[in-house]
């Protein structure tokens, strides 16, 4: 019995060093096994970026970083597995794999770069991260263009718009330039107010689109919309031409050369051209100045009649004299013939002066009596200031060019894009033509020695005279000595006949100034967008892409394995705590063994006092 005991106690110690082991065994084996994973993790990649980059200093992580990581992979699993170990654990690998995979850099320095620069994380097999570059962001010059260049490995669409719309207001960039060694990613609109003609170039390994986006690149319309030119002030002026309206702004074009583009169905590109606005309506021309006629006031105090001898024929000659004087000062001088008598007391007279298309004949002489005739014929209407000349529509802005195409194989990447021309603006309308001024009016006299008032015409402001000469002689007629004694001529009678005043008007096809054929002012001609060269960029910028494309598939392939890695760090703690389970369970059973042998040793009575006491 003795020796049976001995072997009993023996066991049941062994029992209880088994179980106690049990207790630490899925402990030190999750922490052991977790922390070795991690720092292999680490080592691994590390190892992958110093073959590709072999001067450059590379810091994986550092302790604060680890003791992070431990934090959750290790110290919360060590104090959860103490009552659920293995479910926890499961569902804990299950969920933090992403977390973990973000750590894989931290940090990478160039030391060619002073200026110690932002890193780019690139997402990997969509969770683990690697660095390709800094996002370099530059404005630059191009064949007279200002281009904002782009360079990167991962690079957020969303980002650049910001770059975009600040560097926008100091200079005018006509082209952005995107070139991403890892991946474009697409998490944005590109709105028309911002991005309207804009060229935008894209060359990346990979662009993947994030959402449901549309880059509207389309050309603004112009909206000015013209008042009426200017018209004329003054009489005669002519109106001023309407400007042309502004052409449409072109299109922007797209060039995406990728490698692989994810979700291309989900952006859509509108390439479409603006439309032009109308030319300015001509301003109107301001019709001609009426021309003048001589007033009767003006008649009789400037140029009275000179036939009557009541004050005697001295007195007749100083007022003949002074109205001759008053007339050939009116203007130029085209005739003057005067004659006296061989006493030098009397003496003939014809003058015809004219003045700014007015004219005045006058005459007197001696034929038995005195007789005298004075005509003044009244300036003709101007003509009226032409129409301006109508703005000619602005032209159409051109459709952009949208162009995606995968390097390596030469085959088209589908892009939805919409593109169409827009919309000439129309000729606006010629301004009118002024009206001719109205005709001025004629006024006369005519005064014979004998007649009791001489005879006066167009007072009333609407006749035109004419002068008629001939051979016989009527009381309504007068002599004219410069005719008969001058000229040689027979018919030395005159008299005034009364006409209509007439006027000019605009015919119809008058009445608008003649189209003048012309080139468009500048502003009115379309300019389509600088075409993007695929050759250019292409030899530009494959540079940024020799080294970043090795070690991104390096990258690739080591992210796949540790992925794999994660799994059977996964299965192998599902095992472990199958044990652990294993261990327990046995531990139970020899727990049961050794009740039993209590009470084969003690009693049965006794144990289940014992069991009842400690329940």
């Amino acid at each position: 019995m003795t020796h049976n005991g001995n072997e009993e106690e023996t066991e049941m110690k062994n029992f209880e060093d088994e179980d106690n082991m049990g207790e630490k065994y899925d402990l030190e084996e999750v922490r052991l096994m977790i922390q070795e994973q991690v720092r292999e993790h680490y080592a691994n990649l590390e190892d992958t970026i110093r073959t590709f980059f072999p001067s450059n200093k590379v810091t994986i992580l550092n302790s604060a970083d680890l003791k992070i990581i431990e934090s959750f992979f290790v110290y919360e699993l060590m104090d959860c597995a103490k009552e659920e170990a293995a479910e926890f654990f499961t569902e804990k690998i299950k969920k933090k794999n992403d977390y973990m995979n973000n750590f894989v850099i931290l940090s990478y320095e160039l030391s060619t770069f002073e200026d110690i620069r932002r890193c780019d994380l690139v997402p990997s097999d969509g969770k683990g991260y690697c660095y390709l570059r800094p996002t370099l962001i530059e404005v630059k010059s191009s064949e007279n263009r200002c281009i904002l260049e782009v360079i990167g490995g991962l690079i957020s669409m969303k980002k650049i718009t910001e770059d975009f719309e600040k560097n926008k207001k100091i200079y005018n960039i006509e082209e952005v330039r995107i070139i991403a060694a890892y991946m474009l990613q697409i998490d944005c609109n590109l709105d028309n107010s911002i991005w309207h003609g804009i060229n935008v170039v894209i060359k990346a390994t990979n662009v993947e689109i994030m959402g449901v986006y549309t880059w509207d690149l389309s050309g603004i319309s112009s909206n000015e919309r013209y008042k009426k030119a200017k018209g004329g002030q003054e009489h005669g002026d002519a109106g001023e031409d309407g400007v042309d309206g502004p052409a449409g702004e072109s299109a922007g074009n797209l060039l995406m050369l990728a490698d692989r583009v994810t979700n291309a169905e989900k952006l859509m590109v509108l390439l479409n051209g603006g439309n032009a606005s109308s030319g300015q309506d001509g301003g109107d021309g301001v019709d001609g100045q009426d021309g003048t006629g001589l007033c009767k006031d003006v008649l009789l105090k400037d140029y009275p009649p000179t036939a009557k001898l009541e004050q005697g024929v001295k007195s007749n000659e100083d007022r003949i004299i002074l109205v001759q004087n008053t007339i050939i000062n009116f203007g130029k001088v085209g005739t003057k013939w005067i004659k006296w008598n061989s006493t030098g007391e009397k003496f003939d007279n014809y003058l015809e002066v004219e003045m700014a298309d007015q004219k005045i004949t006058f005459s007197g002489g001696w034929y038995w009596v005195y007789q005298a005739f004075f005509l003044h014929e009244g300036s003709e209407g101007k003509p009226g200031g032409l129409g301006g000349q109508q703005g000619l529509g602005g032209d159409a802005g051109f459709k952009g060019d949208c162009l995606a195409v995968c390097p390596k194989n030469n085959r088209s990447i589908s892009i939805n894009a919409k593109r169409k021309g827009g919309e000439k603006g129309a000729d606006g309308k010629p301004g009118r033509n002024g009206e001719w001024g109205k005709n001025g009016w004629d006024t006369g006299w005519i005064d014979h020695q004998f007649w009791t008032n001489p005879v006066y015409y167009g007072d009333n402001k609407n006749m035109k005279l004419k002068l008629c000469y001939s051979r016989n002689s009527s009381s309504d007629k007068v002599y004219c000595p410069y005719r008969y004694e001058e000229l040689g001529l027979s018919d030395y009678y005159v008299e005034l006949l009364e006409l209509k005043l007439e006027h000019k008007y605009l015919n119809d096809h008058e009445k608008v100034p003649e189209h003048v054929d012309r080139r468009k002012q500048k502003a009115a001609i379309a300019t389509r967008k600088n075409t993007i060269s695929k050759k250019k960029i292409e030899q530009n910028y494959s540079k940024f892409f020799e080294s970043d494309t090795a070690l991104s598939q390096e990258i690739d392939k080591t992210q796949a394995e540790e992925k794999n890695g994660y799994s059977a760090l996964q299965n192998k703690a599902n095992e472990v705590f199958e044990e652990v389970e294993k261990a327990k369970e046995r531990s139970r059973e020899k727990k049961i063994l050794k009740a039993i042998h209590r009470i084969r040793k003690r009693g049965r009575s006794y144990f289940i006092l014992n069991w009842q006491r400690k329940s």
